[in-house]
C-alpha cells in the first residue's frame, strides 16, 4: 500500500508543483507590498496630503522591488491633485473639495500660529523672511495657501490702472503689495464689498477681509475673519499686529469697538 502511494505521488504532474511554488511566492510578495506601502500611507496623517502614485511606487520599489510586478495600479494609494491639496490647520482637516474660504482661513491660521515678529521694513524682492511680518503679510501668505499670488495681481493692477492708485508717484514692486491702502483699492475693484455693520452678523463670514482705520491713520490695519465665532455670533479676527500680543486669532470685534474703526469689508469670490 505504501509503495502504491509513493508511486502515485511520483506520477503527479511536475507543473502542479510549479503552480504551488508560484502561488506561495505571489502571496508572500503581495503581503510584503502592502506592508511596505503602509509607511507611505502614514504620510497622509503626518503631512496632510496623499502621496502621489510616483511617491508611493518609489518608496515601495526601494524596499520591496520584486513585488512590484505582482501589483496592479489599483493597489497604489488614491491621490488628489496638488491644486486640491491644502495644509492641515488647527480645527480643520484636509479635504479634497475645500472651498477657497476654507483654504484661505486655514492658511491664515497656520501663519498666525507661527507668531512672527512684527517688523515694518523694506525688502529687496518684496517678500520678508520667515519669522517677520506686518498685517498685510498675512493676506498674501494666506492667499498663497489658496494658490493665489497677490503680489503679481497688485503689481499688474497698478501698472494697468495707475489712475486708481493716484497716491503712488512711482510704482515699487518691493513694497506696493504690502501697503494697506493699495490692498483696499485692489479689493474695491476685484472683490465683493460688504457691510461694515457688525450687528448684521450673518453678513460676516470666514475668509472675509476687513480693513481698519485708527485715529492717526486712514487705512492702518487689515485682517481675515476666522471660522470661529463668539457667543454674539461675531467672528474672531486672524491678524498680525504691532500691539502687545502681536495679534493671532482673537475675539476682538464688536459693534462699538474702541481700538479701531472698520472702513471696509470684502469677500473674494471663487
Amino acid at each position: 500500500m505504501i509503495g502504491k502511494l509513493v508511486d502515485q505521488k511520483r506520477k503527479r504532474p511536475f507543473g502542479l508543483h510549479i503552480l504551488f511554488f508560484v502561488c506561495a511566492w505571489l502571496f508572500l510578495y503581495v503581503g510584503m507590498a502592502k506592508l511596505f506601502l503602509f509607511p507611505v500611507q502614514a504620510q497622509k496623517q503626518e503631512n496632510g496630503y496623499w502621496p502621489t502614485p510616483s511617491e508611493a511606487s518609489m518608496h515601495f520599489m526601494a524596499t520591496a522591488p520584486v513585488a512590484v510586478a505582482f501589483l496592479s495600479e489599483s493597489d497604489f494609494i488614491e491621490t488628489i491633485s496638488p491644486a486640491q491639496t491644502i495644509p492641515v490647520a488647527m480645527g480643520m482637516s484636509s479635504t479634497v473639495n475645500a472651498s477657497f474660504a476654507e483654504q484661505f482661513v486655514a492658511g491664515a491660521r497656520l501663519e498666525v500660529a507661527k507668531k512672527p515678529s512684527y517688523v515694518n521694513a523694506y525688502y529687496e524682492g518684496g517678500y520678508p523672511p520667515e519669522g517677520e511680518a506686518v498685517c498685510t503679510d498675512l493676506i498674501w501668505r494666506a492667499l498663497a495657501y489658496a494658490h493665489i499670488n497677490l503680489k503679481e495681481l497688485i503689481d499688474a493692477d497698478i501698472a494697468e490702472n495707475p489712475q486708481r492708485y493716484a497716491h503712488i508717484t512711482k510704482a515699487d514692486p518691493n513694497i506696493d503689495f504690502r501697503r494697506v491702502r493699495n490692498l483696499k483699492i485692489y479689493f474695491d475693484f476685484h472683490a465683493q464689498s460688504l457691510t461694515t455693520d457688525l450687528t448684521q452678523t450673518q453678513e460676516w463670514q470666514a475668509g472675509d477681509i476687513v480693513v481698519f482705520s485708527e485715529a492717526d491713520q486712514e487705512y492702518s490695519h487689515i485682517g481675515i475673519l476666522s471660522d470661529q465665532r463668539n457667543a454674539k455670533d461675531i467672528p474672531f479676527l486672524l491678524h498680525h499686529s504691532g500691539l502687545a500680543g502681536g495679534g493671532g486669532e482673537e475675539d476682538i470685534l464688536a459693534p462699538n469697538q474702541k481700538w479701531a474703526t472698520i472702513v471696509a469689508h470684502y469677500r473674494i469670490m471663487e
